[in-house]
C-alpha cells in the first residue's frame, strides 16, 4: 500500500488501535510486535521487536511466544479492523488441546486470529531455520484445532475477516465507517 497500513483512519481511528482496544477488552496484558516502536507508542503497549529480521508474520508469532513463554499467545492482524472483542472470546472459549486454535470463516483458513501455543515453538523455530516462512504450513504441521466462525454464532458479523491489503480495500471500509 506504500504506508504503514496499522496507522491508516477507519472511523477516525488508526487500524491498530481499533484491534488493541478489541485484544484490551479481553486481555491484561497486549503487547504489539513490531520492528519499530516509535510509530506505535501513542497506544501505550509494549512493543515486542521480531527476534529474526525479515520473517514476516510468523517471525512475530515467534517472538510474542518467546516473550510470553511458557504460555500461549492470541494473536490478531493490524490489518482486520473488525474483529471484535465477542469473536476473540469464542476462539478461547473453543480452544483446542493442540498447538495451535485458528478461526476459519466462509472456508478460508485466517492464520492471524488465532491462538498460538508455547508447544508450536519447536515447529515455527524449524520453520524460520529452514526459511519455510508461510504459516499455513506451520499449520499442516502442527496439531491445529480450527474454530469455524459461522452465522449462527451470537454476535456473529459476516464482515469481521474483512482485511484491509490495498487501497481500494481500504476506501470501501472507510467509506463504511464513515470516515
Amino acid at each position: 500500500m506504500g504506508t504503514n497500513k496499522a496507522l491508516l483512519p477507519i472511523g477516525g481511528q488508526p487500524m491498530i488501535a481499533i484491534a488493541a482496544r478489541a485484544m484490551r477488552e479481553v486481555f491484561a496484558d497486549v503487547s504489539i510486535i513490531a520492528d519499530r516502536e516509535a510509530p506505535y507508542r501513542f497506544l501505550g503497549l509494549s512493543v515486542i521487536p521480531d527476534l529474526i529480521a525479515r520473517s514476516g508474520p510468523l517471525g512475530g508469532i515467534h517472538a510474542g511466544l518467546v516473550r510470553y513463554a511458557p504460555g500461549g499467545v492470541f494473536v490478531l492482524a493490524c490489518d482486520t479492523p473488525c474483529i471484535t472483542a465477542d469473536l476473540i472470546r469464542i476462539l478461547l472459549g473453543r480452544r483446542g488441546s493442540g498447538a495451535a486454535t485458528i478461526a476459519r470463516h466462509a472456508g478460508r483458513i485466517h492464520p492471524l486470529c488465532g491462538i498460538y501455543e508455547h508447544r508450536a515453538l519447536p515447529a515455527i523455530e524449524a520453520s524460520l531455520r529452514a526459511g519455510r516462512l508461510k504459516i499455513l504450513d506451520l499449520l499442516n504441521r502442527v496439531e491445529t484445532s480450527y474454530v469455524e466462525i459461522t452465522p449462527d454464532l451470537p454476535f456473529y458479523r459476516p464482515w469481521w475477516f474483512d482485511n484491509i491489503n490495498d487501497p481500494r480495500q481500504f476506501r470501501r471500509r472507510a467509506a463504511q465507517s464513515g470516515s
